[in-house]
């Protein structure tokens, strides 16, 4: 049935149908939604809740203030509701979700053993003040990998396992793809922000602007800013799927992105995930090293360490 429905369509104008139609579907059924309960906030769950750009379309809903979509709300985040239940039961008090970092720590100790295992000859160790000399080659175009800090729970990287680089060059993009990221073409990088400058860049809506930490969540671009943003936004309709960061939540790369910002005058990274295409995202200190030396990546970030090819 679908074959013969489906003959001589682009993949991609049926998988755009498919996007549109669920779109349709879901603001649909919010509206019914908010209309039965009288409210405006809406806290999204289930794999379906990982499509940004519906997630758009539903927040553009003049009856929704809030939409709040959790760094894991796809079947992973499971584990989290054992966690909660269990809690309830027994009569155990909870605390909210503070931030996504919540997996393995790097250990700079282990970190300093990896790094020896590579050759002097082929790369230069940073011990100190590493944002300055990471600024530097990040306005050289240079592709950075980070890894330290505890790894994010979730799908998103968000800073402490990312492929980071200047979003202002869309040749970055192209160069991830080809000699990092092995991915297809198509597929649009997100940004990291710092949050004073969200507004400039992008259309938030007013009541809906603390919720873009964990990249769940899609807006539109300012036309004026987007040719700063060029590597990190959609290349058709130019959305972007953001981490609005404040410095709290991790204030090693808000420093980076500010002290980038001050030499750029833009005040935002690319962001993927530090993994290769179709593979996990990386976890600890030596598949950090390996990472590095097995692609084009120009250096790592590896805990306190900046790793970087000579």
């Amino acid at each position: 049935y679908f074959k013969n429905l489906f003959n001589g369509y682009r993949f991609d104008a049926i998988a755009g149908a498919l996007q549109r139609y669920t779109e349709f579907l879901l603001t649909r059924w919010i509206n019914n939604l908010v209309n039965a309960k009288e409210t405006k906030n809406l806290c999204l769950a289930g794999g379906v809740a990982m499509n940004v750009k519906a997630n758009l379309e539903i927040s553009k809903l003049n009856k929704i203030s809030q939409i709040y979509v959790p760094p894991s709300p796809d079947d992973s985040s499971q584990s989290m509701g054992a966690c909660y239940a269990y809690c309830l039961i027994n009569n155990l008090s909870t605390k909210p979700l503070v931030n996504a970092y919540l997996g393995y720590e790097i250990d700079d100790v282990k970190a300093a053993i990896a790094i020896k295992k590579l050759p002097l000859s082929k790369y230069k160790i940073y011990k100190k003040d590493i944002t300055k000399f990471t600024t530097k080659l990040l306005l050289k175009d240079k592709i950075i990998g980070i890894c330290r800090g505890r790894a994010e729970f979730g799908a998103r990287s968000l800073g402490n396992r990312s492929i980071i680089c200047s979003p202002k060059n869309l040749e970055n993009v192209k160069k991830i793809n080809e000699t990092v990221k092995n991915r297809d073409f198509w597929m649009p990088f997100a940004a990291s922000v710092v949050d004073k400058y969200a507004k400039k860049y992008f259309n938030l809506k007013k009541t809906n602007q603390n919720n873009y930490r964990y990249m769940t969540n899609c807006t539109e671009t300012n036309a004026k800013f987007r040719k700063e943003l060029i590597a990190a936004i959609h290349p058709y309709d130019k959305t972007c799927r953001p981490q609005i960061l404040k410095n709290k939540d991790n204030p090693f790369y808000y420093k980076l992105i500010s002290r980038f910002g001050k030499k750029s005058g833009v005040y935002s990274l690319l962001n993927t995930s530090l993994n290769t295409h179709g593979n996990p995202i990386i976890n600890n200190e030596l598949q950090a090293i390996n990472i590095l030396k097995d692609t084009n990546l120009d250096a790592m970030i590896v805990g306190k360490y900046l790793v970087v090819k000579k």
